[in-house]
């Protein structure tokens, strides 16, 4: 698709080459095309990312043992121009992770 000036808050998912995934979260509105190639810019070694949504529901929560965060996308405001947006808006996609125990630690699988 060819490229727009739209921008937007975003979220993605990507994989590395080595397999690992990544979790992307950007706050500040971008155009999509750009956050394209930031992304590739970096060194990351990405092989594939999707872009899984945008605006007020581009949103990542972490919680794990050593950090607990939220990031929250910023309303789009060419979606609610002339309109207040709803007070509440639902979570369109939700992805979670969950280590798996590492069989050289536990070779039962117990956590």
């Amino acid at each position: 698709w060819s490229p727009r000036e739209r921008r937007t808050s975003a979220a993605a998912v990507g994989v590395d080459r080595a397999g690992r995934v990544l979790f992307v979260h950007v706050r500040t509105p971008v155009a999509t095309h750009r956050l394209i190639d930031v992304l590739l810019d970096l060194p990351l070694d990405l092989d594939r990312a999707m872009y899984v949504e945008g605006g007020s529901p581009a949103q990542l929560a972490v919680r794990s043992a050593g950090l607990t965060a939220a990031f929250v996308g910023r309303p789009d405001p060419d979606r609610w121009a002339g309109l207040a947006p709803p007070a509440e808006l639902s979570l369109p996609n939700v992805i979670g992770v969950v280590r798996r125990p590492d069989p050289v630690a536990d070779p039962a699988g117990h956590e």
